[in-house]
């Protein structure tokens, strides 16, 4: 992403800990906004741009823009009136995953609610608060996201095996990689066919994530291979006190789910952005 300005003043929407920076960012640029005398820097204060019109890029600037009007009841009146939310798209239209018809329609319902769509429009730099687009606008605004490019892990094509354009493993509607026997891959980093979607292939969401994984546990898995698989790692475990607390918490976890949030990073929400933006 050779932006200039991006790896300093964007942010991602890949974390839970940029999910959790942006919130506080939300109610951070309203108390700013309410404080200052400055008009421009409250302008500045209440504009926030979203590269990106996938999935994620919607999801984040509905959520989030909503999150603010309601957070709005508890600021002086007419903070709303300068508050600006704004999403740019390089194609011609928002959620390509989607249906032509349900994308308009969404694309609508955000307009009403004050959200401006930019599309055949890219990001061409941000410096001092100003986030210039490629139709020769400016945007001021002190928060800029980045939620296109959505990519893969490379580890497919590193490890060589049969990957499309976007570098996704090729496999066939029974999720089994294409021309190796016995590998499998599903969510993200495969390309499933999908008759129904407008690509031909599934979109990179949690919900076929989730579909697809449970599609491939019953097909190569089943209960008696994963019984199989735990009792032969519980034999090996030294001790009989670990073996019983972990025979326990295996038990325990086949009744309710695990608790999977990382937390960790918090204090640097934007490291990880910035190696991938400078890179």
């Amino acid at each position: 992403m050779p932006i200039p300005g991006l790896a300093e003043h964007g942010v991602g929407f890949k974390t839970l800990p940029e999910a959790i920076w942006l919130r506080n960012r939300v109610l951070a640029q309203l108390d700013t906004a309410s404080e200052t005398e400055d008009a421009e820097e409250r302008r500045t204060a209440l504009g926030f741009v979203f590269v990106g019109a996938g999935f994620a890029g919607i999801e984040a600037i509905g959520e989030l823009e909503d999150f603010a009007r309601a957070a709005l009841a508890t600021y002086p009146p007419g903070i709303a009136n300068d508050m600006r939310w704004v999403m740019v798209e390089a194609t011609d239209r928002i959620l390509p995953e989607l249906d032509r018809a349900l994308a308009t329609y969404a694309a609508d319902r955000l307009r009403e609610r004050g959200i401006q769509i930019r599309t055949d429009t890219r990001l061409v730099s941000i410096e001092d608060g100003t986030v210039r687009l490629s139709d020769g606008s400016s945007i001021a605004a002190a928060t800029v996201v980045w939620t296109a490019g959505v990519r893969p892990s490379p580890l497919a094509s590193a490890s060589g095996l049969p990957v499309d354009d976007r570098g996704r493993v090729r496999v066939d509607r029974t999720l089994r990689v294409e021309g190796i026997d016995g590998l499998w891959a599903a969510g993200d980093v495969a390309a499933v066919p999908d008759p129904h979607a407008p690509s031909g292939y599934s979109p990179p969401t949690a919900q076929h994530a989730l579909r697809q994984a449970k599609t491939l546990a019953e097909n190569i898995r089943g209960f008696p291979a994963w019984f199989l698989h735990r009792t032969y790692h519980l034999i090996y475990m030294p001790t009989l006190g670990r073996k019983v607390r972990i025979a326990l918490d295996w038990t325990v976890a086949l009744l309710f789910p695990r608790d999977i949030a990382q937390l960790g990073s918090l204090e640097h929400p934007r490291d990880s952005f910035r190696r991938s933006a400078g890179s």
